[in-house]
């Protein structure tokens, strides 16, 4: 009788290591996925901050042009006064060439 217990305590001893040992097994692969998880994690921080870095250097490089684009617009705005300019007094010297024109004809038929 005491044989029985014995080996049904041995029995239930070892079902019990045994059940232990897959629990354990399961931990260690959980942990394992645990593990890849924050990795992954980790990984995506990084690159999220790398994303910022690319985003300010982009805001910077975007003032920059924003900047020197204003400052183009400004230039063109300038020769467009200065070639509207050109253009009155060129049609002034027109009109002048056309009465100087005139007023040489009219001295011509006058001799």
């Amino acid at each position: 009788d005491e044989f029985v217990d014995g080996m049904l305590m041995r029995r239930a001893q070892l079902t019990v290591a045994r059940e232990l040992l897959e629990v354990h097994q399961k931990l260690f692969v959980s942990e394992a996925r645990v593990g890849d998880k924050h990795a992954e994690l980790v990984g995506c921080y990084q690159r999220m901050a790398d994303r910022a870095k690319e985003f300010t250097t982009l805001q910077a490089q975007l003032a920059k042009l924003r900047g020197e684009l204003h400052r183009e617009m400004q230039s063109v705005q300038a020769v467009k006064r200065y070639c509207a300019t050109v253009e009155e007094d060129k049609v002034k010297a027109d009109r002048q060439m056309r009465s100087l024109a005139d007023a040489n004809r009219a001295l011509e038929g006058a001799v």
